[in-house]
C-alpha cells in the first residue's frame, strides 16, 4: 500500500467521527442546535452509505486488493463514530478543567456545582438546565442513574461523566 493510500485509508476511518466530535462538543457548548446536529449526523450517514457501496463495487468488480481496505475503513469508522457520539461534555470538561480545578481547590463545599448550560428543548422535554457536579464523596455516586421527579413538575437526571465529575439534568416533561 502507497503512503498516499495509506493516509486515504486513515482519513476514510477517522473524519466520520471527528466530524461527530466536533458537533458534540458544539452541542456540550450549547453552540449547535437539533438542526446543525442532525445534519452532521444525516452527513455521516451519507458517508457510510457511500462507502458500504464502494465497498459492494469492489465485491462485484472483484476488486480483491481494494476490497479488504474498503471494508475495513468502513468497519472501523462505524465503531470510532459511537464514542465520538459521547465525546463532547469530556472536550467540553477537558477544556475548562483549570478553572475547575482552581475552584475546587479554593473551595471545600460538596458537591460543588458548574453551570454547565441550558440545552434547547427535546423532544418531549422542555429546555434542560444542565450542571457539572464535582463531588469526591459517595453521595453523588450513588444517585448515578436515577432520576428523581420533583414536586414542581420537573425531573432530574445524573450521569457520571469521568473521576468525580457528573452531570446533572433538570428538565421538564412536555406531555
Amino acid at each position: 500500500m502507497s503512503r498516499k493510500d495509506t493516509l486515504r485509508f486513515l482519513a476514510a476511518m477517522v473524519l466520520p467521527a471527528m466530524a461527530v466530535c466536533v458537533v458534540s462538543t458544539l452541542a456540550s457548548f450549547n453552540l449547535a442546535g437539533e438542526e446543525e446536529v442532525l445534519l452532521a449526523l444525516l452527513v455521516v450517514l451519507a458517508w457510510f452509505v457511500i462507502a458500504g457501496l464502494r465497498a459492494i463495487y469492489a465485491l462485484l468488480r472483484a476488486r480483491w486488493r481494494l476490497l479488504p481496505r474498503r471494508a475495513a475503513a468502513l468497519g472501523i469508522a462505524v465503531l470510532l463514530v459511537h464514542p465520538a457520539l459521547h465525546s463532547g461534555d469530556l472536550v467540553h470538561l477537558a477544556l475548562l478543567y483549570p478553572a475547575y480545578r482552581t475552584r475546587i481547590a479554593a473551595n471545600a463545599e460538596r458537591p460543588l456545582r458548574f453551570p454547565w448550560g441550558e440545552a434547547r428543548a427535546s423532544g418531549a422535554w422542555g429546555p434542560m438546565e444542565t450542571t457539572l457536579l464535582y463531588d469526591d464523596t459517595p453521595l453523588t455516586a450513588a444517585r448515578i442513574g436515577e432520576w428523581t421527579h420533583l414536586p414542581d413538575g420537573r425531573t432530574r437526571g445524573l450521569r457520571h461523566l469521568i473521576g468525580n465529575f457528573h452531570l446533572e439534568w433538570l428538565a421538564e416533561r412536555l406531555d
